[in-house]
């Protein structure tokens, strides 16, 4: 079966389009099965809709510490002690329990994103999740599982991490699972989409996280999930014709919201 939680991780288009799906509360608190989504603190902080989501009592919630955003592009210069206690206060102030350390291997090093992480335990008084690069070496994947009871493994994105995982098909995942599993320690799968990454490894993941329901928009067209197949269809719009952005959107959200719970049922 797969992991309890299967997060869609909102990503940044607007205010608009992001939190739409949240300006109706009370349609979210007769909805007996809380959605389940991930979202980066580097877009949360700055947006004012945000309490909309954090309120409605409607959702699971998991927060990554936007460190992902800064791999992307090395142009930012960044007080990463300052933009820690910004995030333990944010996370604090939100009531959030489950959220990702500042995991920035890449753009400083890993002696810094470790002394971060402690910063973070200290200030908060709580375990972030650890997230294993390759940088920090297979050690350092057995000792997270050791002292932590949730750690993450980078699988989606541009990271250097991500392409050691693709070089190898993914086959080096099972050894990862399998040293998780032998200390209790659940694992969460950063950007993991793919079925079939899920499904060939003795042990699963608990939790996994997507943008796929984005690709719509970007791409064009509407998915239609199939819940008798399990099969996520999607249909272009006409020749000529464009999509109305937010009812996309909207659709596109709901239909994955569709998916994660079919995964969790099935899976």
């Amino acid at each position: 079966m797969a992991g309890e939680f299967d997060y869609i991780r909102m990503m940044h288009l607007s205010p608009d389009v992001e939190l739409t799906r949240y300006e109706q509360p009370d349609r979210l608190h007769n909805d007996p099965k809380r959605i389940n989504l991930l979202q980066s603190f580097y877009y949360a902080r700055k947006n004012k809709k945000y309490p909309i989501i954090q309120n409605s009592n409607a959702c699971n919630l998991l927060i990554d510490s936007g460190a992902f955003t800064f791999m992307q592009d090395d142009k930012y210069a960044v007080n990463w002690e300052r933009y820690t206690d910004e995030y333990c206060d944010w996370l604090l102030a939100n009531g959030i329990k489950n959220f990702v350390e500042m995991d920035i291997d890449w753009v400083a090093s890993v002696d810094e994103a470790l002394a971060l992480r402690r910063r973070m335990e200290q200030r908060t008084g709580m375990q972030p999740i650890p997230c294993w690069h390759t940088c920090r070496g297979k050690q350092a994947w057995i000792d997270i599982c050791k002292e932590y009871p949730y750690a993450a493994l980078s699988l989606g994105g541009a990271t250097k991490t991500t392409s050691w995982f693709k070089q190898h098909k993914y086959a080096q995942l099972g050894w990862f699972l399998d040293v998780a599993a032998e200390h209790g320690c659940k694992v969460h799968g950063l950007g993991l989409t793919a079925i079939s990454v899920w499904l060939q490894h003795r042990h699963r993941f608990y939790s996994c996280d997507s943008t796929a329901w984005l690709a719509g928009n970007l791409g064009g067209f509407v998915y239609h999930f199939d819940p008798r197949t399990g099969v996520m269809g999607k249909t272009k719009a006409p020749e000529g014709k464009k999509l109305i952005t937010m009812a996309a959107a909207q659709n596109n959200f709901d239909q994955w919201v569709l998916y994660q719970r079919w995964c969790r049922e099935n899976m």
